[in-house]
């Protein structure tokens, strides 16, 4: 039979059905929705698959489907088949389609042709999406989260699955069933169950060697998975099974132990004659490297050579059963040895960026790089989204090695797939693998460049013979990149297909590819990756070299203009170069910031604050994460927190100004924002609405501002609104104008009779979000009105500043209202509701309170936390609600969003949207969302608590993380984590066993990673909180907040232009100091007003500056 790229079978209600060419499936489709969960490519694992396994002392397995089989393949008469035999059982699959409904079936024919008997069973694994079908990449930890996986019992069937989408498409709610017509012994129904945390190492899923399949677990990967009864198959024997699964467009109700009577008549719909089939029927296939090749087996590495590597610095070592499995070295390195990336269910990853600094600017490149062997991915130029050159892997298996860049190296004549390595070492703006194996040991670098936009690769035998190399690299499908002949060797350029979004806003966008080995080598497309040599049409740049001992290349981005960035002539010279910049980088933006201690508190907060800082400004100018990698835009809510908290502690005045302008020039002319928007070229692509309460954080970010710089000239700064057609269709007005525009829209929404402002279409917990657009405007946040409170109250002090008292006066007096609104209809029995909920009297009633019967919700964090912030609370509020807090809000991992989880009904929406809706028990469904728990760790510093203070900063901490939280799972310990999440079995499971989190009885998983405004906040906690020094209104406060044990600690940074060290003598008390010496001289001060506890230390700041010398200064606090 003719190659051809793929195949397809479908049937007359509307079920398509495509084979790649090596016969596994590459997607199920049924009308716009696509069943399975992503497209297959021929170098991928499929999510479908059908196993025989052989039941013995050591369970062994074979696949019937693609590359991992033996099979022939064939479509024929609309029927797809795979014929072969394994041990001597000769089997026959066949995929059948029903032409009643949009129904298929799995036929497999057995027959024993060996002397021996069996003891057997059959296993068919399908990943599952139920969301429209694209060709754009997909998250499918996002699709699964809120698609319901379910096991049903038969009395006849066994086990059965039932899947729904819970998320409303536009056919409805999209349900699959699975079933075995010999009854099903076992199922699992996620990738973590099947595939397994080693599948990265081994690509052998982890489940197909026990004995039976692991039952519900409500994880991030839907693949679902159905196991046979087990049978013995004796010689000369014949067997046959068969898997049904059916689809269902739109499942509107909760799946039910109802739902089984859809199997009574669904057997009747397929046809049982086996066909003869000619074996010159068969698909001709072309195998590829990536089906050829065998993942690299390495050792560990010894002690002495781990010494060799990385030093003998190991601060805070990780052991698991007694061996070490990471630690941090040298200035910020972070080693992650090859044990620990088989424990995590998140592989080790990093984010870095070439050619950044401290402002949004298109030119930054940035880059991925997963600890499995993945060098480059997501490889982009400016925006994340759209300017993307190297494909994105998306998968936490390592279920497509084809994405991003990899590399393969031929030892004795077979070619060996790099994946995970010996050691993994992170950096700043490194990452360096580590491959020994018994005769050779392998190094590869990559790095990023802080002066050009530009990511080096190099790869190293250390010991050992020069080995042979094919490096692959995949490019974005979607921009469509193709490579120019070269202009000279070693520079090759590559630009966008026509018609690309790129390529539109950039029309001279290209990327250059150096190549700066001396050795021997030559360039191809994705021929060179087939045993044929011909093009597939694959989009590939794939390197050729011969036996060499080290080899280089180079990405430089040339997206907005050309690069003046030559061949790297020496590549340790250079990544030693480019690695002291970054480190000198992390110094400028931390204005030197360290912590001296050798308390164990303290040095895990040191440790982490690098890391923090750089997930920061990937948050801020790069916005994108490991498991989040869409993005790109900048929420409103999210840019005025942690960047701009994070540029004013770090005096990054001209930045956190620029930011502003930008913030401000994408304000709609009607005063208000939408969620998000495109910062960058993209400038159009916008969301439609947004949440109530993004207003309030651009006015808090500009107060900050102000108050830090004391620059108030801002606000005579014309900027534009936004307007779609450009700015030069935009109505332009001072930012004074901009700002009260602002406030006269907010003040116009008020609830009439009061002056406290609607729910609109949500708040910070996005996950109770209400269902309906009447409910939004009958619906009060409590926290929306905080923050509203606390926007006011700030501004009118900048009103103030400028002499305005009359707009001063009048925002004071509507805080006053807004306050006295607040206590009378949001506070009940002296506790504060989550919400207010107008009714038809126009009386307002509580959600999320004690009396709340409607939720069965009592207790919500946000409202007490902000309380506390905004200052709305009084002292004795305050009390209460930190007090239930502590009784009723927190867990072994921190302060929790809730009492409890809203109540799950199979996905069925009755007031919130994702509350009700997410079957996965994490980010903010999970109730423990980290970046709340920070400002939970702020109010402990505001009323004085140092000692939950301090523990609330271990706990959003990963380095030593179970030293704080026991019930943690083993994680990556340098990044920025989410949320803290739990595997249930399935929602209901979670709303019945909730207490053991809080209790600690369940393992506690780390969320999605890095991006956050979360580590900016965190940064600034510790500069300003801890340490306790701040900048307002021409001031300089001292205000630390340590427990008694942290006494002795020393800080330096350098403050106003000159370096200080700062000794902490912790004595009396935990906050408030006694006594304040700079340079021995001791300084006079005024105590500042705080509300729930004895204030800080206020010195104006021209006399503290006097004070300072250009080159040594200590300041000596006293508690």
């Amino acid at each position: 039979m003719k190659i051809a790229e793929t195949y397809t079978i479908q049937n007359r209600p509307g079920l398509s059905i495509s084979i790649l060419r090596n016969g596994s499936i590459r997607s199920i489709e049924a009308g716009p929705i696509r069943i399975s969960m992503k497209a297959a490519s021929v170098f991928s694992k499929s999510g479908t698959n059908i196993y025989l396994r052989k039941r013995a002392e050591n369970v062994t397995f074979k696949a019937l489907l693609g590359d991992e089989s033996a099979s022939q393949f064939f479509v024929i008469e609309n029927k797809f088949i795979a014929k072969g035999i394994w041990e001597g059982v000769v089997y026959q699959c066949s995929l059948l389609l029903s032409e009643k409904s949009t129904s298929w079936e799995w036929q497999v024919e057995l027959i024993n042709t060996s002397s021996e008997s069996y003891d057997m069973d059959i296993i068919y694994v399908q990943d599952v999406g139920l969301k429209p079908a694209t060709e754009s990449l997909i998250n499918e930890y996002y699709v699964s989260q809120y698609l319901e996986r379910l096991i049903l019992e038969d009395n006849y069937y066994g086990s059965v699955v039932c899947c729904r989408q819970n998320t409303k498409e536009s056919v409805g709610n999209p349900w699959l069933m699975v079933a075995c017509q010999n009854g099903a012994h076992s199922a699992s129904v996620d990738g973590i169950q099947f595939l397994g945390k080693t599948f990265r190492k081994t690509f052998h899923p982890e489940a197909l060697t026990q004995l039976e399949l692991g039952g519900e677990l409500s994880g991030e990967s839907s693949m679902v998975a159905l196991q046979e009864k087990p049978f013995k198959l004796q010689s000369s024997e014949s067997h046959a099974s068969n898997f049904v699964t059916t689809y269902i467009s739109n499942h509107s109700k909760a799946t039910s132990i109802d739902d089984l009577a859809v199997l009574s008549n669904l057997w009747d719909e397929f046809d049982y004659n086996t066909e003869l089939i000619s074996n010159d029927q068969a698909i001709e296939e072309d195998p590829n490297l990536f089906s050829i090749a065998t993942l690299l087996e390495v050792e560990d590495l010894s002690e002495n050579e781990l010494s060799s590597f990385f030093g003998q610095d190991h601060r805070h070592p990780e052991y698991n059963e007694g061996k070490l499995i990471s630690f941090f070295s040298d200035k910020n390195n972070h080693i992650a040895l090859r044990a620990k990336e088989l424990l995590v269910d998140r592989p080790h990853g990093h984010i870095m960026q070439a050619w950044t600094g401290y402002e949004a600017n298109e030119n930054i490149l940035s880059t991925t790089t997963w600890a499995y062997g993945v060098f480059n991915s997501h490889l982009t130029q400016g925006n994340t989204n759209f300017n993307i050159f190297l494909s994105i892997c998306s998968s936490q298996f390592n279920h497509s090695p084809e994405t991003g860049q990899r590399i393969f190296v031929e030892i004795n004549g077979k070619w060996h797939l790099l994946g995970i390595p010996s050691a993994y070492e992170i950096g700043l703006n490194h990452c360096l693998w580590i491959y020994k194996t018994k005769d050779q040991y392998f190094q590869v670098r990559t790095w990023t460049s802080k002066s050009s936009p530009k990511v080096t690769m190099d790869f190293k035998v250390l010991k050992g013979d020069p080995a042979r190399l094919i490096v692959s690299n995949q490019f974005d499908e979607g921009n469509g990149w193709t490579v120019k002949p070269e202009m000279e060797r070693g520079d090759y350029i590559s630009t966008p297909k026509a018609g690309s979004m790129i390529i539109e806003k950039f029309p001279k966008a290209q990327f250059r590819i150096q190549v700066n080995s001396e050795s021997l080598f030559s360039i191809h497309g994705d021929e060179a990756l087939y045993e044929s040599k011909v093009s597939h049409g694959d989009h590939f740049f794939v390197v050729e070299a011969l036996p060499t001992s080290e080899f280089s290349m180079s990405f430089i981005g040339e997206v907005c203009e050309a690069s003046t960035s030559d061949t790297l002539q020496d590549n340790d010279n250079q990544f030693i170069t480019d690695t002291n910049d970054a480190q000198r980088i992390w110094d400028e933006l931390s204005l030197n910031l360290n912590l001296h201690s050798d308390q164990k508190d303290i040095a895990a907060i040191q440790e982490i604050l690098p890391w923090f800082g750089m997930n920061a400004i990937t948050h801020f100018l790069t916005p994108h994460g490991l498991e989040q990698f869409g993005g790109a835009a900048w929420g409103t809510r999210d840019v005025s927190q942690g960047p701009l908290d994070l540029l004013l502690i770090m005096e990054k005045y001209a930045e956190a100004k620029q930011t502003l302008r930008v913030i401000f020039s994408n304000q709609n002319p009607d005063g208000g924002w939408p969620q998000w928007w495109m910062f960058d070229s993209y400038r159009n692509i916008r969301a439609g609405d947004s949440h109530g309460d993004i207003y309030y954080w651009t006015i808090i970010a500009l107060s900050n501002y102000i108050k830090v710089t004391g620059d108030t000239k801002i606000l005579e700064e014309v900027l534009p609104y936004f307007h779609a057609d450009g700015l030069d269709f935009a109505e332009q007005t001072s930012l004074s104008e901009h700002i009260d525009r602002l406030i006269q829209m907010i003040i116009d929404s008020f609830i009439p009779g009061t002056a406290l402002v609607p729910f609109g279409g949500g708040d910070w917990n996005d996950s109770l979000q209400p269902v309906s657009h009447e409910l939004a405007q009958r619906m009060i946040s409590s926290w929306t009105v905080e923050m509203n409170y606390q926007a006011f109250e700030q501004y009118q002090v900048v009103y103030e500043l400028i002499g305005n008292i009359q707009k001063s006066n009048e925002l004071k007096k509507i805080c006053e209202q807004i306050k006295s609104d607040f206590n009378k209809h949001l506070i009940k029995d002296g506790i504060v509701a989550g919400y207010g909920l107008v009714e038809k009297d126009g009386s307002i009633s509580v959600l999320l309170h004690p009396t709340d019967t409607t939720t069965n919700i009592h207790y919500s964090l946000l409202p007490m936390d902000r309380g506390i912030i905004s200052g709305i609370f009084t002292k004795e509020q305050a009390t209460l609600h930190q007090d239930l807090v502590e009784k009723y809000l927190k867990g072994p991992d921190g302060a929790r969003l809730m009492d409890k989880p809203l109540v799950y009904k199979g996905g069925i929406q009755t007031i919130f949207q994702r509350a009700e809706s997410s079957t996965f028990f994490g980010r903010e469904i999970g109730l423990m969302y980290i970046h709340e728990h920070i400002r939970y760790a702020e109010c402990q510093a505001i009323t004085g608590r140092a000692e939950a203070f301090i523990k609330a900063l271990r706990q959003a901490n990963p380095v030593a993380y179970n030293e704080i939280v026991s019930c943690g799972d083993i994680r990556q310990a340098n990044c920025y984590y989410s949320s803290s999440d739990v595997a249930f079995k399935s929602r209901y499971d979670a709303d019945k066993r909730y207490d053991e989190v809080k209790t600690g009885n369940l393992k506690l998983r780390g969320g999605w990673r890095v991006y956050s405004s979360g580590p900016g906040i965190y940064v600034g906690l510790i500069v300003t909180r801890m340490l306790g020094l701040r900048i307002e209104y021409n001031n300089i406060l001292i205000d630390p907040v340590m427990p008694l044990e942290m006494n002795g600690l020393t800080a330096s940074i350098d403050f106003l232009g000159n370096p200080l060290t700062m000794k902490y003598h912790i004595n009396l008390e935990t906050h408030h100091p006694k006594k304040i010496r700079v340079n021995g001289t001791e300084v006079q001060f005024k105590e500042e007003a705080n509300a729930y506890r004895k204030g800080g230390a206020i010195i104006d700041k021209d006399r503290f500056i006097s004070m300072l010398n250009p080159t040594e200064n200590t300041m000596e606090i006293y508690l």
